[in-house]
């Protein structure tokens, strides 16, 4: 199974476009509650009996954007008060 996720994973990302966070259903269950997606659709992939059911992940709620918030707040301080100082 895992040699399947790892195949579908790769072959997303070749499917997707350049600006394009592409996700898998079984991947999107597991993280769901952090994601902002767009509707799903159904992607033919090489090696895949069916089409595989994806996500496009366009932002981030939850926990996970009030982590990426804190960080992002914590460099630009730095950033700023580093820069003060110089």
């Amino acid at each position: 199974a895992v040699g399947t996720a790892v195949n579908i994973a790769s072959r997303l990302s070749d499917v997707a476009a350049p600006d394009e966070t592409m996700i898998s259903a079984e991947l999107y269950e597991a993280v769901k509650d952090n994601l902002i997606v767009r509707d799903p659709r159904e992607v033919i992939i090489k090696g895949v009996e069916r089409p595989v059911k994806t996500y496009d992940v366009i932002g981030l709620k939850g926990e996970w954007k009030s982590e990426v918030d804190a960080v992002v707040h914590k460099v630009t301080r730095k950033i700023v008060v580093d820069g003060m100082a110089s």
